[in-house]
C-alpha cells in the first residue's frame, strides 16, 4: 500500500496540528505522525516503515502553518522535491459553514480549470507529480463529478495568490482545508 505521511515542525501550535490533521484526512491513504523530537532522518524512517513514498512536513510562521515541504522517501535516502509551498493563510474545515468531509478518502484528482494561467497549470502538475496523483485540466466540474472522492483544485486569485481547495467529488463542498499560497519554489 502506497501512503503519504503528514507531520509537523517541532513544537507545533494547536492550529498547525489541526491543519495537519485535516490535510491528512483529505489525502488518500495518508496518515499523520506526531513529530515529537524526531530528527528528519528518523521521521523518514518511520514513514518508510508505514510504506510511505512521501513525507509532507508542515512548517510554522508566527504560530500558523507557514510552509509545506514534500520529501520523497526511498529505502536508503530521502530528499526534498518540488514544490515547496509558502503559505499565506489557511482556513480550516471546522471554520467553514457548508462542508462535506469524507470519513475515508480513497481517490483524489489534482485539477485545474483550462482558463487558468500557465503557471497555475505548471504548479498543479508539479504538485500532482509530487504526491503521485492524477492531474486533469477541466473546462467544467461535470467532467469529474462523482468520479473520485476528493478534488484538489488549484486556482489563481486576482489578489495575487494561488489557492488550493479540497472539494468533495460528489457535491463540490469543502472536504479539507483551504490553503492560500504566498509563493512556490
Amino acid at each position: 500500500m502506497m501512503r503519504i505521511v503528514v507531520s509537523t515542525c517541532r513544537e507545533p501550535s494547536r492550529r498547525i496540528r489541526s491543519f495537519s490533521n485535516e490535510l491528512a484526512k483529505a489525502l488518500p491513504e495518508a496518515i499523520r505522525v506526531n513529530r515529537g523530537k524526531f530528527p528528519l532522518k528518523e521521521l523518514a524512517r518511520i514513514a518508510l516503515d508505514f510504506g510511505a513514498y512521501a513525507l509532507i512536513l508542515i512548517g510554522s510562521f508566527k504560530g500558523n502553518p507557514g510552509k509545506i515541504v514534500i520529501y520523497r522517501i526511498e529505502e536508503l535516502r530521502y530528499y526534498k522535491i518540488p514544490p515547496t509551498i509558502y503559505i499565506k493563510g489557511v482556513k480550516l474545515l471546522r471554520e467553514m459553514h457548508k462542508k462535506s468531509p469524507l470519513p475515508i478518502v480513497k481517490s483524489l484528482f489534482v485539477i485545474c480549470k483550462e482558463d487558468e494561467p500557465d503557471f497555475v497549470k505548471e504548479f498543479s502538475e508539479t504538485l500532482a507529480s509530487a504526491i503521485k496523483m492524477p492531474y486533469l485540466e477541466i473546462s467544467n466540474f461535470k467532467e469529474v463529478l462523482e468520479s473520485v472522492d476528493v478534488l484538489l483544485l488549484t486556482s489563481y486569485m486576482h489578489r495575487g495568490y494561488l489557492v488550493i481547495e479540497f472539494l468533495n467529488g460528489r457535491d463540490l463542498k469543502p472536504a479539507g482545508p483551504l490553503i492560500r499560497i504566498r509563493r512556490v519554489q
